[in-house]
């Protein structure tokens, strides 16, 4: 911005000489009597109507460089602003899809982002695969540590599900203990591995952190098939219906240790 303003007014000095020099040639060809030398220096009132004209043509140059000047900070505020809302606006549309506590996709960043992999297994003809995960007794955490700790606890399940599945798979919390999961790209011989996966992350996490609880989660795994479509609402229900027999296996199988184990209960 600065070198242009001094190309401006060097250009309008360079304009004052010629002319001064312009004016000068004029006067001899006009005047062969008189050298060249002379003409150019001329009488006072020659010289001041050039310095007349010089002095235009700086005040020109400096009007029109102060002018570029601030159309250019004009324009530098302008685009400042700009940039300013986009990224408020990128802020404001990251907090619409993202769940406060977690840092997860929200309900609705789930919806957006599922409804647009489904379109793709659509034109693919790949089946895709959705994990539907409520974690077990977040109650009784919440009642017996305090519901910061509870917090603490959902931030926890949110960090594992994040080192079990990859960054470019789409991971949610769809409700207060509720979790949910599509792993893009996923085959169903791999299904049963990231089950696997999760559970096994979930048992290193409670061994080395060795609360006063254990984290664990039910899950259902349900799958999205092109041929035979399905909603979102649909998909989420089968699997919570899945997942609710696990929980409700789960608390089967603690049971029947507690009458057999009353120490363990």
């Amino acid at each position: 911005m600065v070198r242009k303003e001094y190309r401006i007014i060097l250009f309008s000095v360079l304009a004052a000489l010629s002319f001064w020099i312009i004016d000068a040639v004029v006067d001899y060809v006009f005047h062969y009597d008189e050298p060249f030398v002379n003409l150019l220096i001329a009488n006072q009132k020659e010289i001041s109507f050039r310095l007349l004209f010089v002095l235009c043509f700086l005040t020109f140059g400096l009007i029109v460089s102060r002018m570029f000047s601030l159309q250019v900070r004009t324009e530098e505020v302008l685009l400042r602003e700009i940039n300013e809302r986009k990224r408020t606006e990128e802020t404001l549309i990251t907090l619409s899809i993202r769940d406060e506590l977690t840092g997860l996709y929200n309900r609705r960043g789930f919806f957006t982002l599922v409804e647009q992999q489904f379109k793709m297994a659509n034109r693919a003809k790949k089946e895709t695969f959705l994990f539907y995960a409520d974690m077990d007794n977040l109650k009784e955490i919440n009642d017996t540590h305090g519901h910061q700790e509870g917090d603490r606890a959902l931030v926890e399940i949110a960090g594992i599900l994040k080192d079990t599945f990859r960054e470019s798979d789409i991971i949610a919390r769809v409700g207060g203990d509720e979790f949910v999961a599509v792993p893009v790209g996923t085959t169903g011989e791999t299904v049963s591995i990231i089950a696997e996966r999760v559970n096994r992350n979930l048992q290193i996490y409670n061994t080395e952190k060795a609360r006063s609880y254990c984290l664990s989660l039910s899950f259902g795994i349900v799958s999205y098939d092109p041929e035979a479509p399905s909603s979102i609402d649909e998909l989420l229900s089968r699997g919570d219906k899945m997942m609710y027999e696990q929980k409700k296996d789960k608390r089967s199988r603690r049971q029947a240790l507690s009458s057999l184990f009353p120490s363990q209960a």
